[in-house]
């Protein structure tokens, strides 16, 4: 039956009694509701938008992509890049065809084939969150819905960032809150002896997030609410409540304070760390299985130091990228009287020279070099058929030449396994797209290695780099430094849960088919003697 939508009261009262369908279970019933809608002149935008609404959120309660994605068309053609509801919107159709896929198909299908929609959700949603013109509540909505994006993959880092921007605009925002508190319950356990203290925050958010719970279910409904008390119960009472916040205030160590203050450690929670706290560095995974061949503890001895290796060369280029950028570095008055004995010349473009200035550009380099090196302890890791030279970051799931993901890291990412961590890593690779921040640090890290990047006062703005030259302002080479750093610094958390939870799935496998193989704990080095001369 035809409903005709002459006027602001018609559409409201269609609105009302569709969305109440929906609220009741009957998808099909909501958007008949919608289809059924005539406008009259001047009512198309909001029909359209009804339809647009019940396509999108129908569509997805009935696991027909085909009208979501009926519903993301209506959504671009009422301009979204105009309209911030409108985008955001759109946004979550996107996204909900990326979810559809992962629910009727494999992980890494899905992920090959949905990926774009999901990162164009990603992008819209994070738009929208720094979008000051666009309303208080739906930029708390967009930014959650950009750490979701991000969550649902594994990197619940990138997460934990949207979700403490939304709480920075409201610190009472329940749906932020109580995903703050999950994303963290889930990254404790790669802490060790750190564990009690990140669950100590997880608890508090989701404690947060509990009594809020209004908040929470008009946004994500009673489901939410639900996942937050379930995951909380899973918290001890004793690891709750046993913990206390360490007090805000300065290091008196300037190379610990400048890592805190940037969030550099690996550690999934910095909030968690004082400066008496004895490993500020524990990431690591728990135990790794083998067999009782000398060939395994081989493997199990490989793997181990390919991991300290690349968290020796992540926290010597943290280490040097202070010495090169703070004002409190120890090393600024001796390379200073160094580099006034070297002979440069001026090209009066207030380009620097200098000790500091290149190790700033070698920090940046060494940065950039861990992401590739986190690529290849995958396929070591994996035991891939991949040639040893042919593995780099931005090629980390497949070759150079397009093909389908590498066979090893799909069955990896297929039931029964679907390994988050390793899709975090997959997902990741993608920010080398053409255009991203981080693509763009690669290329100047190509810079760095093979051509010429030079570093130029804040004075005046750098000359326009070209094909041989990057040429950048001081601070902005520190900037593009300490990103690189940030994203290294995830790199390396990812594999290590990619790790943990490998091994302990095939742990799990291992007891139920009654053929549990012998899992050889990882023991921390001496740290005073690992260096001695």
């Amino acid at each position: 039956m035809t409903r005709l939508i002459d006027g602001a009261a018609a559409f409201l009262a269609a609105r009302t009694d569709a969305m109440a369908l929906l609220d009741a279970g009957d998808a099909a019933g909501a958007v008949a509701l919608a289809e059924d809608c005539s406008p009259q002149p001047g009512q198309e935008f909001s029909v359209t938008q009804l339809r647009a609404a019940m396509y999108t959120d129908g569509g997805q309660a009935m696991g027909r992509p085909d009208l979501v994605e009926r519903g993301a068309e209506l959504w671009r053609q009422l301009a979204p890049d105009s309209h911030p509801e409108i985008a955001y919107n759109l946004a979550n159709a996107e996204l909900g065809l990326y979810q559809l896929a992962v629910k009727q198909g494999e992980l890494c299908t899905a992920w090959q084939d949905k990926r774009h929609e999901l990162h164009a959700a990603r992008a819209t949603f994070e738009r929208v969150g720094s979008d000051s013109s666009a309303g208080r509540g739906l930029r708390l909505k967009a930014l959650t819905n950009a750490g979701n994006t991000y969550d649902i993959v594994g990197r619940y880092l990138d997460a934990l960032t949207c979700y403490d921007t939304a709480l920075s605009i409201d610190p009472n925002f329940g749906i932020a809150l109580g995903n703050r508190g999950v994303a963290l319950e889930h990254a404790a356990r790669l802490m060790h002896g750190h564990s009690p203290t990140v669950l100590h925050q997880a608890a508090a958010s989701l404690d947060a997030a509990i009594a809020a719970r209004e908040s929470v279910i008009q946004f994500g409904g009673r489901a939410a609410l639900e996942d937050f008390e379930r995951v909380r119960a899973r918290i001890s009472s004793s690891t709750a409540s046993s913990m206390s916040p360490p007090p805000n205030r300065s290091w008196s160590d300037p190379h610990l304070e400048w890592c805190r203050r940037h969030k550099l450690f690996l550690h999934v929670s910095h909030e968690c760390l004082r400066e008496d706290t004895k490993r500020l560095d524990p990431l690591f995974f728990r135990s790794l299985l083998t067999g009782l061949s000398e060939a395994g503890h081989e493997r199990v001895n490989r793997l181990v130091d390919a991991f300290d290796a690349l968290k020796q060369d992540y926290v010597a280029a943290r280490y040097v990228a202070w010495l090169a950028s703070d004002p409190d570095s120890p090393i600024r008055d001796h390379s200073t009287a160094v580099s006034q004995r070297i002979t440069f010349l001026d090209s009066l473009t207030y380009a620097r020279w200098g000790v500091r200035t290149g190790m700033a550009v070698q920090a940046l380099a060494a940065a950039t070099n861990v992401l590739d090196k986190v690529a290849s302890f995958v396929h070591l890791y994996l035991d891939t058929s991949r040639r040893v030279r042919g593995v780099y970051f931005d090629w980390l799931w497949r070759e150079r030449d397009g093909k389908p993901m590498d066979a090893e890291l799909a069955a990896v990412l297929s039931r029964p396994e679907r390994n988050i961590g390793l899709l975090a890593l997959c997902d990741l690779s993608c920010d080398l797209g053409s255009g991203k921040p981080l693509a763009r640090r690669i290329l100047l890290r190509h810079t760095a290695t093979h051509r010429f990047l030079v570093a130029h006062t804040e004075m005046v703005p750098a000359p326009a780099s070209d094909d041989w030259f990057d040429r950048l302002r001081w601070p902005d080479l520190i900037h593009n430094t300490i990103a690189q750093l940030r994203d290294a610094r995830a790199s390396v958390i990812y594999l290590a849960r990619l790790i943990d939870v490998r091994e302990y799935q095939r742990h799990k496998v291992g007891k139920a088919s009654g053929k549990v193989m012998p899992s050889l704990p990882i023991t921390a080095v001496d740290t005073t003697l690992a260096e001695y001369e």
